[in-house]
């Protein structure tokens, strides 16, 4: 980590790239600059700048977005005008049956789901997710750590109270979820360098975004179950 700090590494565009992908498809333009001065300037340079972060930049970002203009950053707020349904909104208002009823496994992997602008398209994400970390950009314990937390709090919800909880593969294919796991949960600002506290970090991210989803005011809040897991980091 001696490397020194260049303004050509990019991170500022990777972040703004993230930032981006959670936010709907119609956001105003001044939404992603507050988002992204945000993300660099408090989720980043604060702390030194790049590699002393110990949150996920994207994530401060686009909490802050949500806590001052919720009605802008939910693309859910938005469903009642499209046709386009949010998987999120109808398990959250609606209950299980009408959510699962509307959707299936194939749809959702497909991307066929309103959501952020490029964290809905599961599919894709999920081959750039196994691409990066074949190459080495990114850890696998930490994804898999995240999707192992996902099963087994979502699916022991789901097998205690199926008329209730959703299945745990609804969990995980719905909402920012795979961009959380592959995308954020990794940023090496503030993650782990060891395996077995990657694999732990990526679980303590993954089951309270089931309990954010099934008890918390947000029908989807990832990015709260992010920082939360970056908080924990320090004890592992």
């Amino acid at each position: 980590m001696k490397r020194d700090q260049r303004l050509d590494d990019f991170h500022a565009v990777y972040l703004g790239l993230v930032l981006g992908f959670m936010l709907p498809a119609d956001a105003p333009l001044w939404l992603p600059i507050i988002g992204g001065v945000v993300s660099v300037g408090l989720g980043k340079m604060i702390f030194g700048g790049l590699g002393a972060n110990p949150f996920c930049p994207p994530a401060i970002g686009w909490a802050v977005l949500m806590i001052c203009w919720p009605t802008l950053v939910d693309a859910s707020s938005v469903v009642l005008n499209n046709d386009f349904l949010d998987p999120l909104f109808r398990l959250k208002y609606f209950g299980v049956s009408d959510a699962t009823a509307n959707f299936t496994y194939g749809s959702l992997l497909l991307g066929q789901q309103m959501g952020g602008l490029g964290s809905s398209q599961v599919g894709a994400l999920i081959a750039g997710g196994v691409i990066a970390a074949l190459r080495m950009d990114i850890s696998f314990e930490t994804p898999l750590g995240f999707i192992i937390g996902i099963y087994a709090l979502g699916g022991a919800m789901h097998l205690a109270a199926p008329e209730t909880y959703a299945p745990a593969t609804f969990h995980l294919l719905s909402g920012n979820v795979v961009l959380g796991a592959f995308f954020l949960a990794t940023e090496f600002g503030g993650s782990p360098i060891r395996p077995i506290p990657r694999l732990l970090y990526g679980m303590i991210i993954g089951m309270p975004t089931c309990l954010v989803r099934a008890f918390g005011q947000y029908a989807n809040g990832l990015a709260f179950s992010v920082l939360l897991g970056y908080l924990a980091m320090p004890l592992l």
